[in-house]
């Protein structure tokens, strides 16, 4: 049971450790660029962006929709009825 309990916690805290070293590597400005359209975490989570500081389309997403030709994940800026149902 120890065993398992230490592989278990192993695994987890090689996963933060990769995650810390990504997030620490990652590109600076492209966080700060983020910031500035999401201003903070609450705004980011009611979908009130600022889209002025937006370069793309792409950044202003409201959802996403599956092609399914490609079976890929889509950025729209406006969900149709077919999606929302």
């Amino acid at each position: 049971m120890s065993t398992l309990m230490g592989l278990t916690l192993l695994v987890m805290g090689i996963a933060t450790l990769v995650f810390g070293i990504q997030v620490l590597s990652h590109n600076k400005g492209e966080y700060e660029h983020n910031h500035k359209i999401t201003g903070n975490l609450a705004n980011a989570i009611a979908g009130s962006l600022n889209e002025a500081e937006a370069c793309s389309p792409d950044e202003i997403s409201k959802g996403f929709t599956i092609d399914t030709r490609t079976n890929e994940l889509v950025p729209c800026n406006q969900l149709s009825r077919e999606s929302i149902k």
